[in-house]
């Protein structure tokens, strides 16, 4: 990755700043594409959540199998569907639940199965700008997709990808409520 020759100088930080995070799976040895696909295919294999498709969590039920996020919201969706008269709030409160849901189901799209997925230099850059704006609150320029397609080979891609949705999943998990209530259809 450091020695391509593709990549041009200004990208050289870019690789020195990804490359201890790929370093930490194989000691000081680089990876290889071929074991950095083998790594992504361990971690997308077995059981994912029906709704968000995270393969790192406890999973609960026998027909759909859901983690304990997705399960507290098809609970909210339950208890709003059955109360929705009783309080004044219901109605609000069970299209926050609904809108949760769909949320919760589309990161499933978003983020499932990245093993198998063409990622490309946009992908990247997008990923990238959303971890700059949960970070620092702040875009990036856009400008990097390039560089992302000519330095990286397409497991690394993939593997880098990976590492930024995990970061991105668990902040949209962590703040679905506030992210629907504040939602517009």
């Amino acid at each position: 990755m450091l020695n391509n020759p593709r990549c041009r100088s200004g990208t050289l930080i870019l690789c020195r700043a990804i490359c201890p995070i790929i370093n930490y799976f194989r000691g000081n040895q680089m990876c290889d594409s071929s074991e950095l696909q083998e790594l992504l295919d361990q971690l997308f294999t077995g059981p994912a959540c029906s709704w968000c498709g995270d393969h790192g969590r406890k999973l609960y039920g026998k027909k759909v199998m859901l983690c304990s996020s997705c399960r507290n919201i098809k609970a909210l969706v339950r208890k709003w569907a059955e109360n929705a008269n009783a309080n004044p709030f219901g109605a609000d409160e069970l299209a926050i639940a609904k809108r949760m849901e769909k949320m919760a189901k589309d990161e499933s799209a978003r983020f499932g199965h990245l093993n198998k997925r063409q990622i490309d230099g946009v992908d990247l850059e997008h990923a990238f700008n959303e971890v700059a704006r949960i970070a620092i609150h702040q875009e990036l320029p856009y400008n990097d997709a390039n560089v992302f397609e000519q330095c990286f080979t397409l497991a690394q891609r993939r593997f880098l990808f990976y590492l930024l949705s995990r970061i991105i999943h668990i902040y949209e998990r962590r703040h679905r409520k506030i992210t629907a209530a504040y939602a517009s259809d």
